[in-house]
């Protein structure tokens, strides 16, 4: 088990969204939600995931002009 602030967190899961973008060499977006969740017991058998963190990853598409290193970025 994980220590999540003062609870125990038995297992998380991450979700992937990808935006590619609608423009030739515009941006795509890649958002990854961190969700954790307690430990089932018999009076709760199916505990509900809880948004723990979120961030978000930035690149220019390459179907566009070269792309270089510098181009990927990631906020919070």
């Amino acid at each position: 088990m994980i220590r999540g602030g003062h609870r125990r967190v038995a297992y998380g899961v991450a979700v992937v969204d990808v935006d590619p973008g609608s423009l030739i060499g515009g941006r795509t977006t890649i958002t990854v939600s961190y969700y954790h969740s307690s430990a089932a017991t018999a009076a709760n058998r199916f505990p509900t995931p809880v948004l723990f963190d979120r961030f978000r990853l930035h690149r220019l598409r390459r179907d566009g002009r070269p792309a270089h290193p510098g181009h990927l970025a990631a906020e919070r």
